[in-house]
């Protein structure tokens, strides 16, 4: 036989589903911040790994370093276009790349035995 709920029980689900509700809205918030610093994240991570290329003498004379760091700055426009970091990041690969042809050209401008084709 049905028996109705009583008025507590009806009070303890009540309360429950909007415990439910708010931490799914809280979900939704802490994930939306999330997910708007991940660009400020990569900018960082590509900040340090330029800070370690500026800091050693042995990686600043490898172009795959140079590369490396560039590619992460390009990667911060590649996957989040709309972010206000894609700008930053563009701008910063763009200085990397003028210090490297820099240094490719102070290099390449000294006297050596340069095979050109």
């Amino acid at each position: 036989m049905f028996t109705p709920p009583t008025a507590h029980r009806i009070r303890i689900s009540i309360v429950q589903t909007g415990a439910i509700i708010i931490l799914f809205l809280l979900c939704l918030n802490l994930s939306g911040n999330a997910t708007a610093s991940v660009p400020r994240q990569d900018y960082l991570a590509a900040d340090a790994a330029f800070k370690a290329l500026r800091h050693s003498p042995v990686k600043r004379q490898k172009i795959s370093e140079w590369l490396h760091c560039i590619q992460q700055y390009e990667g911060i426009y590649k996957t989040h276009p709309q972010s206000s970091w894609a700008p930053a990041g563009m701008y910063r690969a763009a200085e990397l790349y003028l210090q490297l042809y820099t240094l490719s050209d102070d290099v390449f401008s000294e006297p050596g035995p340069w095979i050109c084709w």
